[in-house]
């Protein structure tokens, strides 16, 4: 029908159009090796963002996933050069970003758009770009929320449009949904990636919008001094709560010695199915 617009669509910002093949102008972009495809000699803090006349490092807020939703004020980084990102990135490689950096992260409407096993490696990615301090604005669907809309709605087109705030558009690959939330399972990865909430509620009924803090840095252990086989242990009792299997610890152990980062196995570990129940049951959920 020529100007109707179905109320999933009202006084929401079009994020996510057809992705254009190129770069665009101004942008940077990081392949998938971690490197700046454009200056890689330079260290990316210092690169210009041409379009706006700012170095990198002069940000001190990111906003991940941005789509066409621009902030002004803060470095916008996506994955779709359509939108013209300030950063374009590829595969979310965050690698040659500044950790510890920013002192506020916004991600709306993204976290459903990584695929579920990918939840906490994404927060825990997302945690390490704060300094300790940093606030997290995340906005993602309710599955209930959905659901409730889906038994109080009967007419075709709400009930069309709830399955489609459920699973995306799908109208281009980065608009499929492949995860939801509900109130437990939003508060356990947030928490377990080392936050701290301080709101969530629930807009227009299937929206949960979350504001936390970074507490806790999951990975500073990485930076201790102490011999591989102590720091193994020390990281499984951290996020395991007990002690690395035999053939684990001799597995882990050959992968630091054959020049795995610490960081990259603290990584493992907290972003381990076994890591996401044991704080559950650590915190009452």
């Amino acid at each position: 029908m020529p100007g109707w617009t179905p109320w999933f669509g009202r006084g929401r910002t079009d994020r996510r159009r057809n992705a254009a093949p190129e770069t665009p102008a101004g942008a940077l972009r990081i392949g998938t090796d971690g490197a700046a495809l454009e200056a890689a000699d330079i260290a990316l803090v210092d690169l210009p963002i041409e379009s706006r006349g700012r170095r990198l490092g002069s940000f001190d807020k990111i906003n991940v996933g941005c789509g066409y939703d621009h902030k002004p004020d803060h470095l916008n980084v996506d994955m779709d050069p359509a939108c013209q990102p300030d950063l374009l990135l590829r595969d979310n490689n965050f690698s040659n970003l500044p950790k510890r950096h920013f002192a506020h992260l916004t991600a709306r409407d993204v976290l459903e758009h990584i695929p579920r096993v990918q939840t906490m490696a994404a927060l825990l990615e997302w945690a390490l770009l704060l300094k300790t301090g940093g606030t997290l604005a995340l906005q993602t669907s309710s599955i209930l929320g959905v659901a409730e809309m889906l038994r109080e709605r009967t007419r075709f087109a709400d009930q069309l449009g709830a399955t489609i705030c459920l699973f995306g558009s799908q109208a281009h690959p980065g608009d499929f949904h492949y995860t939801g939330f509900t109130e437990t399972t939003l508060r356990v990865f947030v928490q377990a990636a080392g936050f701290k909430i301080d709101s969530l509620t629930v807009h227009d009924q299937w929206l949960f919008v979350l504001q936390a803090r970074k507490a806790t840095d999951w990975a500073a252990m990485a930076d201790l001094d102490m011999a591989d086989e102590a720091f193994v242990r020390a990281a499984y009792a951290a996020t395991l709560c007990r002690p690395p299997e035999d053939d684990s610890l001799a597995h882990h152990l050959a992968g630091l010695a054959a020049g795995r980062p610490r960081q990259a196995l603290l990584k493992h570990l907290y972003a381990s199915p076994e890591r996401c129940f044991r704080f559950a049951e650590q915190i009452g959920l």
